[in-house]
């Protein structure tokens, strides 16, 4: 052979490719140029010298899948990890989680609990997430620092927020954010209205023609509870979907977090808007919301992803972990074993999710010519031994502490379990103090 040396290339006991055909290499070979997979085959002795690679990494005893998709988060909540747990979303929400943040949340405090929510995904496996929280313009510092794929939206409400007066200059400063990130390479603005019940017509009205202007996807969270279910039909005679849809907002470019409970005509809306969904399955168990319909939904032909949420309602962002719950509710809620199976199930936080963000072409599986975002995962160690299914193993067993390699557009940003270009240090301090004065912060609510 004399192809072209490659930048980077790899082995591993198992690859799993996600594309149509579902092919699982054992082993398997992948190579890398100029951020872009170049070659995926079985392993054959001597292939990496054939192609010549810059750097080698043989990873026996690994399974090699896509770079994960986290489809929901808000990683400038990261110091509001464990507060005030055990409540219903409606008192979380109001009394504890919009006090903390009007006291807190500034520019600064963003940056901080977005780099460490990063550092966190990336060692367990999350190479692209999509986030709505404020001041995103930090967000995006972060994520540049540490070359991560993001979807940011500046998250928008009818009332003051962090640093925003009001909907029309929460508005203004998307417009700006927008602007000021288009075309970036790994930066993409997405709208993110922050719910129907925090949005007037008005303020809907306006995103949609954001989105339309400049050709965007949007994120919002819809029927979380079956309190905002009932909410919407009392104010406004119609469920939060059937709301969106008539207002012209709700498509296909249109991520719905969450999506617990339906109306008696939403299924309607949804075959006819067909936009895709978030699934948060840990965070809807933590607050007691529900358990979304996610086997429905996709026999209804929506594309679902995976998300966390925050670390406030959910404590992890462990996307390893969070696929095995999503897995399991839908065997309990269905009372059947085979529905979301572990392929499947992966899909959902590879493939499928990248296919809900307009970006199926570019990202989800490990295929010719899409970047190269990868992970590896130990497996057959002591702790995990045997491995006998690779898909199931890496779903119902392992979780993100698992994960050794992470390979972000060609580049090793995790290698043996730590960040390659790593911020902990520089930042601990910074992190501690904030945590500490989130910790008095919440005391001082607790007493009135």
């Amino acid at each position: 052979m004399n192809q072209e040396p490659l930048d980077l290339a790899l082995r591993a006991s198992h690859v799993l490719t996600m594309n149509a055909s579902g092919r699982c290499l054992t082993p398997g070979f992948v190579g890398i140029r100029d951020g872009r997979i170049v070659s995926v085959e079985p392993y054959k002795q001597g292939m990496e010298a054939a192609w010549n690679p810059k750097r080698f990494l043989a990873l026996d005893r690994h399974i090699v899948f896509p770079g994960l998709i986290n489809a929901h988060t808000h990683l400038g909540m990261g110091f509001f990890r464990g507060i005030e747990d055990d409540l219903p979303l409606e008192t979380w929400l109001k009394e504890r989680v919009f006090p903390l943040e009007a006291a807190l949340v500034t520019e600064e405090l963003v940056y901080s609990a977005s780099l460490l929510g990063m550092v966190q995904m990336l060692l367990s496996g999350t190479t692209t997430f999509v986030d709505m929280y404020y001041f995103e313009e930090a967000a995006a510092r972060a994520a540049e620092r540490l070359g991560v794929r993001a979807f940011l939206g500046p998250g928008v409400l009818d009332m003051p927020t962090p640093g925003v007066p009001d909907a029309e200059t929460g508005l203004r400063r998307l417009e700006a954010f927008i602007e000021s990130y288009s075309g970036h390479p790994r930066i993409t603005p997405i709208l993110a209205p922050h719910a129907p019940y925090t949005c007037s017509d008005r303020t809907l009205k306006a995103l949609r023609a954001l989105k339309e202007r400049f050709g965007l996807r949007a994120t919002i969270h819809v029927q979380e509870t079956s309190g905002e279910l009932q909410e919407s039909l009392r104010r406004f005679g119609k469920t939060p979907l059937e709301r969106l849809e008539s207002l012209g907002f709700l498509d296909s470019n249109v991520l719905c977090a969450h999506m617990v409970w339906l109306g008696a005509g939403d299924r309607e809306v949804l075959e006819r808007a067909r936009p895709g969904v978030a699934h948060c399955p840990n965070s809807n168990l933590k607050l007691g919301s529900g358990v979304c319909n996610v086997a429905e939904l996709r026999d209804m032909g929506l594309l679902v992803g995976i998300g966390t949420d925050s670390v406030a309602s959910n404590d992890s962002l462990d996307m390893v972990r969070e696929m095995k719950t999503a897995a399991l509710l839908q065997k309990a809620l269905h009372a059947d074993p085979s529905r979301m199976g572990a392929k499947e199930t992966l899909g959902l936080a590879t493939s499928e999710a990248a296919k809900a963000l307009g970006m199926g072409d570019q990202l989800g599986s490990i295929e010719a010519f899409k970047r190269a975002d990868l992970v590896a995962a130990e497996i057959n160690t002591v702790r995990d031994f045997p491995c006998h299914d690779p898909y199931a193993h890496l779903v119902y067993t392992l979780t993100g502490s698992h994960v050794s390699t992470v390979i972000l557009a060609g580049e090793v940003a995790v290698f043996d379990g730590r960040l390659v270009n790593d911020p902990t240090e520089e930042a601990l301090d910074t992190w501690q103090e904030t945590a500490s004065r989130v910790g008095r912060e919440l005391e001082r609510l607790k007493k009135g």
